[in-house]
């Protein structure tokens, strides 16, 4: 046994037959847990007998645990009856069995145990990593799978964790079995004997081979209860099958091929029908069973053979549906193959779905139809409201065009025939004129609003401005009004706000037009204050600022808040006021404010003045207040600049006079032709600095002549002559349109005095840069 000796501390782990016997003192019997003695005390008549008894004791052991060993039929059982055989029969202090755990600690935990433990392996906490608490016996073992003898206890250094507790159990030697079979490990058996140098010699080996007969007991009881719980579960499985087979709610038939003696198949026998298949068919089982295809459908070849065939020979499942005259029913058939040679079918009756099936094929050509003929019918709808808003579209762009041509006329004129007249009276009349021309002008301008917004045709621009400059060209443009009513006009931006923002600055300045021109038409007396403000603190690229428009006028009743953004809402005591509107005003400022992303509200008391608040969303211009200095540079590197030599092409007599008047008053020499084949004829015979255009002329508008100077009909002329679009033409996509048919620039009719100017003063800055390039 000299394979087994294994060092161990000061101590051998294992049995080593060349060590002399160990004495004890006279008159003490063996295995009386005598402590370690030096050699020489005890007769060795004594130590032979003592090796006598351990040796019986392991006979007895083995002996006992072999007839557990062939009785037992449960594990846990056989495992606690060693357990205790090992104490109370063999004479060993405690047995207990462990299985090392695949867990983080690699605990060996107990699962069967007998003797004087009294909570030793709780406290022992044995692991069989190689760690101070698994370098014992067990958690060796455990590791090793060879078996362990540890002859002292007490005096091991490797036995330290568990020495106090062994001592008070009276634990002396120790030895760990590794239960393993066809190489798996089972467990550990480890037990204590009360005397130190126990499981020597003949011991250790009988343990060893009750270890093994232990551990293919193991297997067997397990193999068998393995064996067991598949034959239960087979046997529940086929119960299973049985009476999914019985309940099924599709019929379910297995067949055989019936080969000829060439072994062609040439039919098939019935082996067994489900009671769903005898209901659908209306044959009994006993009847079918045994029963040939042929004979069963009164046929020499039975029904789709080949497929069948060919199912249960290739083992490829195949579905299709068929009509069984024989019923009269129509069903799904899926057939498989649960072995060569045979096929099994599950037959379902579809009759009912294919009755709604056709049913529905029938209503859905019925629908289809209704839908072809819907379809035709709103297509001719759908072409009659583009053919009605198209026609809306023209008769607006026409009235647009109408109306405000005659109204460039009467404004223009009127604003010059105010600055020639002297005395104050007449002056006062062609105020009223100029007035009342700009009130029709507006409210031309709310309507067209109002239809492109409700067309949907409203579409922001997204272009850099100056806030600031914005806000306070439209404050002073109220300064007069203002003042005549004795109204203090107050504007406060906060220094935190952004000047150079990038939006829509037409709409914006709408917004606050129609706000402030309501704020001083409903207040008689006190102040109109119009204040911007961060609504929340500004994003790197984008600004939501807050706009409060507050007068002291005759207020709004508080049920009438939401009522004044309607279209056509009149709430104020207009009366009162001494003024009367179309009450469009706030319901496109509310629809432009939602387009801008925002939000307009009201809050107000009556005889105690509004205050109208809006936010509204911007992006950030390169540089703060880049935005309002363009023009004015312009403007400066043109002032002394000479005046411009200009083309005027417009048709309409009275807005020619106008334009030719406002041009010449402004320092400019002007040459004017009525259409656009005049306009190249001119340009032919001269140049000029620019030429402002009319669209709308007879014989030859002002598009296509644009095209013909651009495509070089005008020799005399560059094709770069910047040409302005001059029109009444305002509604959208008008200034895209004309921009899109090669002119530079664009002025609405009525002019816009500032538009004007900003026009001339690009021009005179152009020449002035291409002079300096000439020099």
């Amino acid at each position: 046994m000299d394979e087994h000796i294994q060092p161990f501390g000061n101590t051998l782990f294992g049995v080593d037959k060349s060590r002399p016997p160990v004495p004890r003192p006279e008159g003490e019997s063996p295995g009386a847990g005598s402590p370690w003695l030096s050699p020489g005390i005890v007769p060795q008549e004594d130590r032979l007998l003592d090796l006598l008894r351990r040796t019986r004791r392991a006979v007895r052991a083995f002996g006992a645990c072999s007839g557990l060993i062939v009785r037992s039929s449960v594990e846990s059982d056989l495992l606690g009856e060693v357990c205790r055989l090992m104490v109370e029969e063999v004479g060993y202090r405690m047995a207990w069995i462990g299985v090392a755990l695949d867990d983080q600690d690699k605990t060996v935990r107990p699962i069967a145990q007998y003797g004087f433990e009294a909570g030793y392996l709780e406290k022992a906490r044995i692991t069989w990593a190689d760690s101070e608490r698994g370098r014992g016996p067990t958690g060796v073992a455990a590791r090793t799978a060879e078996p362990i003898a540890c002859r002292d206890m007490l005096q091991d250094p490797r036995l330290a964790p568990w020495r106090e507790e062994a001592a008070a159990r009276g634990f002396a030697s120790s030895i760990a079995l590794p239960l393993r079979a066809a190489g798996n490990s089972l467990g550990v058996l480890t037990l204590y004997a009360s005397e130190p140098d126990a499981f020597e010699g003949d011991e250790f080996d009988l343990l060893v081979e009750l270890s093994n007969t232990l551990a293919l007991g193991i297997d067997s009881l397990r193999a068998r209860a393995e064996k067991i719980m598949a034959e239960d579960a087979l046997i529940e499985n086929e119960t299973r099958l049985r009476a999914l087979y019985e309940s099924m709610d599709e019929g379910l038939s297995v067949y055989e091929l019936v080969y000829d003696d060439t072994g062609r198949p040439v039919d098939y026998r019935i082996l067994e029908v489900n009671p769903k298949y005898e209901a659908m068919i209306g044959i009994k089982r006993e009847e079918a069973a045994g029963s040939l295809g042929s004979s069963l459908y009164d046929s020499n070849t039975p029904p789709f053979l080949d497929i069948f065939a060919h199912v249960a020979t290739t083992g490829r499942p195949a579905s299709f549906e068929t009509f069984l005259p024989r019923v009269n029913r129509h069903f799904s058939i899926s057939a498989f193959c649960p072995r060569e040679g045979q096929f099994a079918v599950l037959l379902k009756d579809i009759s009912e779905s294919k009755k709604v099936e056709e049913e529905l094929r029938c209503l859905n050509e019925t629908l289809e139809q209704r839908v072809r003929e819907q379809t035709r019918e709103l297509r001719q709808s759908k072409e009659a409201a583009e053919a009605a808003n198209q026609a809306k579209s023209q008769f607006l762009a026409n009235m647009s065009h109408e109306l405000r041509t005659p109204l460039n006329g009467i404004i223009g004129f009127s604003q010059l025939l105010e600055k020639a007249l002297v005395k104050e009276k007449n002056r006062e009349y062609v105020r009223l004129i100029v007035q009342s021309g700009k009130s029709l002008l507006s409210l031309i301008n709310d309507i067209l609003d109002l239809s492109k917004i409700e067309a949907g045709k409203v579409e922001l621009e997204n272009q850099p401005f100056n806030l600031r400059e914005l806000v306070d060209s439209t404050i002073r443009s109220f300064t007069l009004e203002a003042d005549q009513k004795g109204l203090a006009l107050d504007c406060s931006v906060d220094d935190d706000v952004p000047d150079g923002l990038v939006g829509d600055r037409g709409h914006l300045r709408q917004i606050l037009t129609n706000l402030i021109g309501n704020a001083i038409k409903f207040t008689h007396s006190g102040s109109v204050a119009v204040a911007v403000s961060l609504e929340c603190e500004a994003a790197p690229s984008s600004a939501r600022l807050l706009f409060r428009v507050a007068d002291t006028g005759i207020g709004i009743p508080a049920d009438k808040h939401e009522t004044v953004f309607e279209a056509f809402a009149q709430v104020g005591n207009h009366a009162q006021a001494g003024s009367c509107g179309t009450g469009l005003g706030l319901s496109i400022s509310k629809n432009l404010v939602e387009l801008m992303g925002g939000r307009i509200w009201a809050d107000s008391t009556v005889d105690a003045g509004s205050t109208f608040s809006f936010t509204a969303g911007f992006g950030l211009a390169g540089q703060p207040g880049g935005c309002g200095h363009d023009l004015e540079e312009i403007r400066a590197a043109g002032r002394d600049t000479p005046s411009l030599k200009l083309l005027l092409a417009e048709d309409n007599i009275i807005n020619r006079v106008f334009a030719v008047s406002i041009l010449e008053r402004k320092g400019h020499r002007v040459v004017a032709v009525e259409n656009g084949e005049e306009a190249l004829a001119a340009l032919a015979n001269e140049s000029f600095d620019a030429v402002f255009m009319d669209v709308r002329m007879p014989d030859m508008d002002g598009e296509e002549a644009t095209r013909r100077i651009r495509s070089g009909e005008a020799p005399a002329l560059a094709p770069q002559v910047p040409i302005i679009a001059l029109t009444a033409y305002a509604l959208k996509g008008d200034r895209e349109r004309f921009l899109s048919s090669g002119m530079d620039d664009y002025l609405s009719k009525p002019i816009d005095m500032e538009e004007l100017d900003r026009v001339l003063a690009h021009l005179m800055a152009r020449r002035e840069t291409k002079g300096r390039i000439a020099r």
